[in-house]
C-alpha cells in the first residue's frame, strides 16, 4: 500500500508512512488518488479542494502543491504525477496501491468467492478489507468534496462490516468477534444490521441478557436521537431471543487450531500526532531477535496509552500472521478489573477453543494459552492493566509480541520478565498544538497554544476541546478558551453526543437514586479535594454507618463514585464538579457550612497521623477555603509534610494565609500553630536564625496556652538548636519537652522529638543517658507502637550502638528496620534506614559498602521527594570517598553541597571532609584552615567523635607542612578523646605522627 486515504492522508515510504498534514495539500493528493491513472484537470482539482472560493493565485498554488507532492513521492519511484494533455495531472500507480481502491477490490473478490460457495476464503478477504477501512477517510481535509468522499467511504465501510460479521456468525466465530463487534456498534449505534449481528453473537455466546440489553439501548437511542423505532427485522430478532428460538443457535465453533484468525484491535484514532520516538521503540522491539517480545506503555490516564498501542498495532498488523488479540483489563475503570482467568477465557475463546475445554484453574488456563500462541506470531495488547499480578499469567508463548498499557509502572515485569518500559508523558505544547491544528484546521498560533495549555496538553482534553470548537465555529478557539476558563464542566463536553453530554447523563443517573443516596452524593460533592476517606464520608453523612455504606454501594453501582483503594472513594473530575453544583442546589447554606466544619475538624484531629493519603486533598481544600477563619485547623496535618522536607514553598503559602486569618479572628491557638509551622519550614530551608526566632515567638505564645503547646514549642527549639550546633541546649530543651509530654500522658510528642534527643546526647558522647530516655519512652508506648515507630526506634537504638562502638549490633538493628520499612512500602522511612546503614558501614570502616548503600539512598530520596536532605547525602558521600582515597571527587561533592544553604552542623562536618581531601591531594595549605575551623567548632559543641576526626585532619596537615610537634599535639588530644564511634576507622584514618599519612593513595 503506497497511498492512504483512510485516516490521515499519507504516503507510505520504505521508512514508514509520511502523513500529509497540510489540509489543502492532502486534498490535492486525495483528488488525484481517488482516480489513479485518470487525468484530473486543474479546474476539477480547484473545485474539489477550494470549492467556490479559491484564492486569486490558485493556479500558482496548485502548481506549487504538485511540486511538493512530487518531492514527497521521490522515495517511491513507481509512483509519479505526470502532466496530462492540457492543464491536467495524472497520478500513475496501480489501483491496489491506494487503500480505498484496495478495499473495493477485496470486497469484490470476496463477493465472487461467496457466490461460488466459499465463505471461509471470502471472510479472509473481508477481514483484510475491514482492517484497511479502520477509520474515516480524509481526516483533516475540509470542503464539500472531501465530506462527500468521506461519507461514501463510511457507507461502504458499514456495508463491508455488515457482510463480514454475517460470515463470521455463519461460520460459528461469534465468540471470537463479539467484543470487536460490540466496539463497532458502540461507534455506529444507528447501524441496525450490525446491532442485529451483535445481538445474535451475544445470544450464541450464552449471553442473552446482553443481547436484550443491546436492543433496549438501541431502541432508546433511536427514539431520543431520531424519533424512530427499531426496524421490524430487529424487533423480530428481539422476540426470537426472548423465546429462545432454536433457529438462532447457528454453527457451533470448532476447538483446536481450525479457527478464525482473531482481529480484535479497536478502531484506530482518527487523528494521531507525535509519539514518533515511542512508536519507533515499539517497532525496534518487535524486530529484535534478542528480546522477550514484551513492552509496557505506562503513563497518566488520558495521556494516550491505548491510542499509541492500537495505532502501532494497526500500522504493523501485517507482521502478525497469528492475528491480534485485545483485552481491556479495566485496571483503572469504574467497574471491577478483569481477572486473569476471565481474560484468558476470552483470548482462548477468540483463538477457537470451546468454553467447555478451557480450565477454570488459572495456572492451567495460562499454560493452555501459552501453548496455543507459541510461535504463532500473534500480537497481544493487554490494555488498562492494574498491576503485574493481573497480567503475568496472560503473557503468550514465544514468538509473539505483547504490549501492556497501564497507569502503573509495572516494574516487576521489567525485572522478572524482561519487559521494556515506554513511559508516556503528556504531549509537549508544540505537539498539542499540532494535534489541535489537525483536528481544527487553521487557527492562530497564539490561540492554539493557549488552548493546549488550558487542556494541560492531555490528549483526551484536547480532543474534547476540538469537538466543542467544531460544533460552534463562530466562537472560534479564543471564545472557547474563555468558556473553558469560566466553566470546564460544560466546556469540556459535547452537547449532542450522549457519551460526552456529562450533565445530561448525570442528571439521569441522579434521578435513578433513592433519597438517601442522592443526599450522600451531594454531601460528598460539597467537600473540596480529589478523593475522600470512607471514615470522612461516614462523618459527613446524615445516615447511620450501615445506611451510609449501603448508599455508597448504590453510588458506586451507578458509577457516580469509584473506590480506587480500600477505604477511599473518589469521583471523576467532571462528576465531582457536577456533584458540587448539585450540592448548591439541594443543600442549604447552613448545611454546606456545617459539612465544611466537619471536614476541617476531621483533618485537624489527624494532624499526627501519616499525611500521604490526604496531602493532595489538604492543598486543594486550602485553595478552595482560602478565607475560611478556621483554615489553620485544616492545614495543621501538613506539619508531617514539613518534617519530611516536601513541598515547602507550597506549605508556607497556605501557612501564611492561616496565620493571617488566625490573627484577624483573634485565635491565639491558631496563631501559635501557624507560627510553629513557619519555624519548622525555616529550619527545613536552612534558615536557622529565622527558625530560632520564630520558635522563641511560639514559645512565648505557648506560655499562655496549655502543656501540649509548651511541649511542642520547647521540643522544636531543641531541634533548631541542634541544627545550629548547640548540642547541650538542644538536649536540654528536648528533654524538657519529653518530660512535660510524658507527665501529661502525651504520647505523640515524644515520638516526634526522640530523634533529636538521641542524636544530641550521642553526639555529646553520652549514649547512656540517650538509652535511658529511649527506654523510658518505649516503656510508655508499650502496646501502642505503630509500624512506623517500630522502624524509627530501631534506628534510634542503632544510633546509640554506634556511639558505643557496637557496630555489629547496630548493623543488625538497622537491617531489621529496613526490612520493616520496605514491608510498609514507605519510601521515606526506607531512605532513612539506608542512610543509617551507610553510616554503620562507614563507622565500621567498610567504605565500599557504605558508598553502595548511600547511592541507593540518594535514589530513594529523589523518589520520595526528600530533596531537602540531598546536600547532607552529598557530604556523606564525600566523606566515604575520602576513606576510599578518591580525594578529588570528594572535594568536588563538598563544594557542590556547600552551594546550598546548609545547617552549621553539616557545614562543620564538610570542613573535616574538605580538610582530609586536600591533605590527600597534597595541598595541606588548603587543608589547614578547614581543619582548624572543624576542631574549634566541634570542641565548643562538644561533639567528641567529630572533634577526634577533625584533629586527625589537623594533625595530618601539620605533618605535611613539616610541623611535627603540632601534629603530635593534635594526635595526643585526639587520642585522649578516643571516641568509641571511631573505633572502626581509627587504625586506617588516624595519621602517623612521623608525617607519613596512612590515608589511602589519592585517585584524583
Amino acid at each position: 500500500m503506497l497511498i492512504r486515504l483512510i485516516g490521515t492522508v499519507a504516503i507510505v515510504t520504505p521508512d514508514g508512512p509520511v502523513e500529509v498534514t497540510a489540509p489543502k495539500l492532502a486534498g490535492v493528493l486525495a483528488a488525484l488518488a481517488s482516480r489513479p491513472g485518470v487525468a484530473v484537470s486543474q479546474h476539477e482539482l480547484i473545485d474539489r479542494v477550494w470549492g467556490s472560493n479559491p484564492p486569486d493565485s490558485v493556479f500558482n498554488v496548485v502548481y506549487s502543491y504538485i511540486a511538493r507532492l512530487r518531492t514527497l513521492l521521490k522515495p517511491l519511484p513507481q509512483v509519479r504525477i505526470d502532466r496530462a494533455s492540457g492543464s491536467s495531472y495524472t497520478l500513475n500507480l496501480p489501483d491496489d496501491q491506494v487503500d480505498v481502491h484496495m478495499v473495493h477490490s477485496l470486497v469484490a473478490e470476496a463477493t465472487e468467492l461467496g457466490d461460488a460457495g466459499d465463505p471461509a476464503d471470502a471472510l479472509k478477504l473481508l477481514r483484510r478489507a475491514s482492517t484497511l477501512a479502520h477509520a474515516p477517510a480524509l481526516i483533516g481535509v475540509p470542503g464539500p468534496w472531501a465530506k462527500s468522499f468521506r461519507d461514501g467511504v463510511h457507507r461502504e465501510r458499514l456495508g463491508l462490516l455488515t457482510e463480514r460479521f454475517r460470515l463470521e456468525l455463519e461460520l460459528g466465530n461469534h465468540s471470537a468477534v463479539v467484543e470487536e463487534l460490540s466496539t463497532v456498534v458502540d461507534s455506529e449505534p444507528a447501524a441496525e444490521p450490525l446491532v442485529a449481528h451483535l445481538m445474535l453473537a451475544y445470544y450464541r455466546c450464552g449471553r442473552p441478557a446482553d443481547a436484550l440489553n443491546r436492543f433496549e439501548l438501541t431502541r432508546r437511542w433511536l427514539r431520543d436521537e431520531l424519533g424512530a423505532s427499531p426496524s421490524e427485522r430487529l424487533t423480530a430478532l428481539h422476540r426470537q431471543i426472548l423465546n429462545h428460538d432454536p433457529a438462532l443457535d447457528g454453527v457451533k465453533p470448532q476447538s483446536g487450531t481450525d479457527h478464525a484468525t482473531p482481529a480484535q484491535l479497536p478502531a484506530d484514532a482518527t487523528v494521531f500526532t507525535g509519539r514518533g520516538a515511542e512508536l519507533g521503540d515499539l517497532s525496534r522491539l518487535a524486530r529484535s531477535q534478542n528480546y522477550t517480545g514484551l513492552a509496557t506503555v505506562v503513563g497518566v490516564g488520558g495521556v494516550g496509552k491505548t491510542a499509541l498501542a492500537v495505532h502501532w498495532g494497526h500500522d504493523h498488523r501485517d507482521r502478525f500472521p497469528g492475528g491480534q488479540l485485545y483485552v481491556n483489563l479495566r485496571g483503572f475503570d469504574n467497574g471491577d478489573p478483569i481477572t486473569p482467568v476471565e481474560a484468558l477465557d476470552r483470548m482462548l475463546t477468540a483463538l477457537g477453543h470451546d468454553g467447555s475445554t478451557i480450565p477454570s484453574n488459572l495456572d492451567a488456563a495460562a499454560e493452555m494459552f501459552r501453548s496455543a500462541t507459541s510461535d504463532s506470531g500473534t500480537l497481544v495488547i493487554l490494555d488498562n492493566a492494574h498491576g503485574v499480578a493481573q497480567v503475568r499469567p496472560l503473557l503468550p508463548g514465544s514468538g509473539c509480541f505483547t504490549i501492556i498499557t497501564s497507569r502503573n509502572r509495572l516494574t516487576g515485569l521489567s525485572v522478572r520478565d524482561g519487559a521494556h518500559p515506554i513511559r508516556l508523558a503528556t504531549l509537549s505544547e508544540d505537539q498539542s498544538a499540532a494535534l489541535l491544528r489537525r483536528l481544527l484546521g487553521r487557527a492562530g498560533d497564539e490561540e492554539i497554544h493557549r488552548l493546549a495549555r488550558l487542556c494541560g496538553n492531555l490528549p483526551l482534553a484536547l480532543r474534547i476541546a476540538a469537538a466543542r470548537i467544531a460544533e460552534a465555529p463562530d466562537d472560534g478557539v479564543s471564545g472557547y478558551c474563555d468558556q473553558l476558563q469560566r466553566d470546564r464542566l460544560s466546556s469540556l463536553a459535547v452537547d449532542d453526543d450522549p457519551e460526552s453530554a456529562i450533565v445530561d447523563n448525570l442528571d439521569l443517573s441522579l434521578r435513578g437514586l433513592d433519597a438517601q443516596a442522592r443526599n450522600l452524593f451531594c454531601r460528598i460533592g460539597s467537600l473540596p479535594g480529589d478523593d475522600v476517606a470512607a471514615d470522612l464520608v461516614r462523618q459527613v453523612s446524615s445516615l447511620s454507618e450501615t445506611d451510609t455504606d449501603r448508599a455508597l454501594a448504590r453510588l458506586a453501582s451507578g458509577h457516580l463514585v469509584e473506590q480506587p483503594q480500600q477505604g477511599r472513594y473518589r469521583m471523576h473530575d467532571l462528576v465531582r464538579l457536577y456533584a458540587g453544583k448539585r450540592a448548591h442546589t439541594e443543600l442549604s447554606v447552613t448545611e454546606r457550612a456545617a459539612l465544611i466544619d466537619v471536614f476541617i475538624d476531621w483533618h485537624h484531629d489527624r494532624a499526627y497521623q501519616p499525611v500521604e493519603d490526604e496531602e493532595a486533598n489538604i492543598f486543594a481544600a486550602a485553595e478552595a477555603l482560602a478565607e475560611h477563619p478556621r483554615l489553620w485547623r485544616l492545614i495543621l496535618p501538613l506539619r508531617n509534610t514539613i518534617n519530611e522536607g516536601r513541598s515547602l514553598d507550597r506549605v508556607q503559602r497556605v501557612v501564611d494565609t492561616g496565620l493571617r486569618l488566625s490573627r484577624t479572628t483573634g485565635d491565639d491557638l491558631g496563631v501559635f500553630r501557624m507560627t510553629n509551622m513557619l519555624s519548622s519550614i525555616a529550619n527545613r530551608e536552612g534558615d536557622l536564625d529565622g527558625a530560632i526566632r520564630l520558635g522563641e515567638t511560639a514559645a512565648r505564645l505557648a506560655d499562655s496556652l496549655g502543656h501540649r503547646e509548651q511541649t511542642i514549642a520547647s521540643g522544636n527549639l531543641g531541634v533548631f538548636h541542634r541544627a545550629a550546633g548547640n548540642l547541650r541546649g538542644a538536649a536540654d530543651r528536648v528533654a524538657k519537652a519529653v518530660d512535660l509530654a510524658l507527665c501529661n500522658d502525651n504520647l505523640v510528642s515524644p515520638r516526634v522529638f526522640v530523634t533529636t534527643l538521641v542524636e544530641s546526647l550521642t553526639s555529646l558522647g553520652d549514649p547512656v543517658t540517650a538509652r535511658e530516655h529511649l527506654t523510658r519512652i518505649e516503656t510508655r508506648l508499650d502496646g501502642q507502637m505503630t509500624d512506623v515507630d517500630q522502624v524509627r526506634f530501631r534506628i534510634h537504638t542503632s544510633t546509640i550502638l554506634i556511639a558505643e562502638g557496637r557496630f555489629w549490633e547496630a548493623m543488625t538493628m538497622v537491617e531489621e528496620a529496613l526490612e520493616l520499612a520496605r514491608g510498609q512500602a514507605n519510601g521515606y522511612l526506607t531512605a532513612q534506614c539506608l542512610g543509617q546503614l551507610s553510616e554503620v558501614f562507614y563507622r565500621f570502616g567498610w567504605a565500599e559498602s557504605a558508598q553502595s548503600v548511600l547511592l541507593t539512598e540518594l535514589t530513594s530520596s529523589q523518589g520520595s521527594d526528600r530533596t531537602a536532605v540531598e546536600p547532607q547525602i552529598l557530604c556523606d558521600h564525600a566523606a566515604i570517598l575520602v576513606d576510599l582515597g578518591e580525594h578529588q571527587r570528594a572535594a568536588q561533592l563538598v563544594e557542590a553541597a556547600l552551594r546550598s544553604k546548609l545547617p552549621p552542623t553539616i557545614t562543620m562536618n564538610a570542613d573535616i571532609t574538605l580538610a582530609t581531601a586536600h591533605n590527600g591531594l597534597g595541598d595541606p595549605v588548603a587543608a589547614l584552615p578547614a581543619a582548624r575551623r572543624a576542631v574549634d567548632n566541634f570542641a565548643a559543641m562538644p561533639w567528641p567523635a567529630r572533634h577526634e576526626e577533625a584533629l586527625w585532619a589537623l594533625a595530618d596537615a601539620h605533618a605535611r607542612l613539616g610541623d611535627i610537634d603540632a601534629a603530635r599535639e593534635s594526635l595526643a588530644t585526639a587520642d585522649a578523646i578516643s571516641s568509641p564511634a571511631n573505633n572502626g576507622r581509627r587504625q586506617r584514618m588516624r595519621p602517623a605522627p612521623t608525617g607519613e599519612s596512612r590515608l589511602g593513595a589519592s585517585k584524583a
